[in-house]
């Protein structure tokens, strides 16, 4: 019915403006408007003179185009035929050497493929930033505490700190050999990983 109505472009639209207001005309339960077809396609005296008169470009016009996703659909069908064929070339030339732009292209497609089945791989960068204050506040001077206590408070410190990781690794731990009691201690710590 295409090549004998030969639908030129403002046929083609007035076509798709005709599907439009019929699907709008039934949702809305009314009648078509002729209006509605051709006014932002074109003026009435084409639409009447060059749609409705000639019976095949009207009968084309009236025909129902196929749904857009089937049509996108179809071709995708006849994307992935090519790429087949293209996947299934030789790899090796005829003299025996390899067809190295063939085989970046099957490279390509292959990585392509695997991404739109698979999805793609996910580049993960996890930075994981702690900052510690540690505020010991105890004299050495203080007759109250004993070296004793001050050691196992030490301790106890210690060992809540190991939850956060090994005591080489800790920047507090270290910080906290490194100054004694009696000092006010702030560290902050960066960890970056790359997944």
């Amino acid at each position: 019915m295409f090549d004998a109505a030969k639908p030129n472009e403002t046929v083609s639209k007035v076509r798709l403006a005709f599907w439009d207001e019929y699907t709008l005309a039934i949702n809305d339960k009314r009648m078509m408007k002729a209006r509605n077809v051709y006014g932002h396609v074109c003026h009435q005296g084409y639409f009447y003179d060059a749609v409705l008169h000639p019976t095949m470009t009207l009968a084309w016009v009236i025909s129902p185009p196929a749904a857009y996703h089937v049509k996108w659909r179809e071709l995708l069908d006849q994307g992935h035929k090519k790429l087949r064929e293209v996947l299934m070339l030789p790899l090796m030339r005829e003299n025996g050497e390899p067809n190295t732009a063939l085989i970046s292209q099957v490279i390509k497609i292959v990585e392509k493929l695997e991404n739109r089945v698979q999805g793609a791989v996910p580049q993960h960068l996890l930075i994981h930033q702690q900052s510690l204050s540690l505020s010991m506040n105890q004299s050495v001077n203080d007759k109250s505490a004993t070296a004793a206590e001050i050691q196992k408070e030490i301790d106890m410190i210690k060992d809540e700190m190991r939850v956060l990781g090994s005591s080489q690794e800790n920047p507090l731990i270290k910080a906290i050999h490194a100054h004694g009691a009696g000092q006010v201690i702030t560290v902050e710590a960066t960890r970056t990983r790359e997944d």
